[in-house]
């Protein structure tokens, strides 16, 4: 991922969110390209982000302004507001939710699995990641597609 890009963290205090912003951490991607956004009720928390700590904004279209991605670790309604919102300010979209599991144009990301990532669908503004249990058996099956060429 290109780290000079503005990238937003929507849900970041929940368990997924938390998993987003440490693999942003880890990833090296610089922390003050990084919004970490949820629920009025989280706002003003903060949340360790490699050695620094980050600071929790309430997410809105004002906090989404700037994004170029969003990742959104929401439920499902939530995810299908603040999409329209981030795709309306020119951000690509990445969803955990199931909120675009029957929209046959949001593509599925397959993370792990080359070949099945952002890039291979150019044009597109929004994506989904498959739920954590399709993402464990990928993870085992993968190794063994790969062995097996």
């Amino acid at each position: 991922m290109d780290r000079s890009w503005e990238v937003a963290v929507v849900g970041a205090t929940g368990v997924v969110g938390r998993e987003l912003v440490g693999a942003l951490a880890q990833s090296g991607h610089p922390a003050e390209r990084v919004r970490l956004l949820a629920s009025e009720r989280s706002a003003g928390e903060e949340l360790p982000f490699g050695d620094e700590t980050l600071e929790v904004e309430t997410a809105s279209a004002d906090t989404l302004r700037g994004t170029r991605v969003v990742f959104l670790a929401t439920p499902a309604d939530v995810s299908r507001t603040l999409a329209q919102v981030a795709e309306a300010a020119g951000a690509v979209v990445i969803d955990s939710s199931r909120a675009f599991v029957s929209d046959l144009r949001t593509p599925v990301v397959f993370p792990r699995v080359p070949g099945a990532g952002l890039g291979r669908v150019p044009d597109a503004r929004r994506f989904r990641v498959p739920g954590p249990v399709s993402q464990a058996i990928l993870g085992c099956l993968e190794p063994l597609r790969a062995a097996a060429g």
